[in-house]
């Protein structure tokens, strides 16, 4: 069985490699869309308890991770 790597080099050799690429990038936004959408979620059901303890997902994440845990970007290193 190839490996996509391998798949995409066959690609290239046949003169394909700007339609790998275009699959390739519109796999990327796919996925990037379902989990922008899962995040969307995610933060409304956060909303009540936030709500509740009076606090918002960023401090309470930090709370959790640890002093140094999380950089000013809000990215964990």
């Amino acid at each position: 069985m190839s490996t996509l790597i391998e798949k995409i080099e066959a690609m290239e050799k046949i003169g394909a490699g700007d339609l790998a690429d275009q699959a390739l990038h519109k796999l990327i936004h796919l996925h990037l869309q379902k989990y922008e959408k899962q995040n969307e979620e995610i933060q409304k059901e956060l909303k009540p308890f936030e709500r509740q303890y009076g606090m918002s997902s960023e401090p309470s994440s930090r709370r959790r991770c640890g002093p140094g845990c999380a950089s000013s970007s809000g990215q964990r290193p």
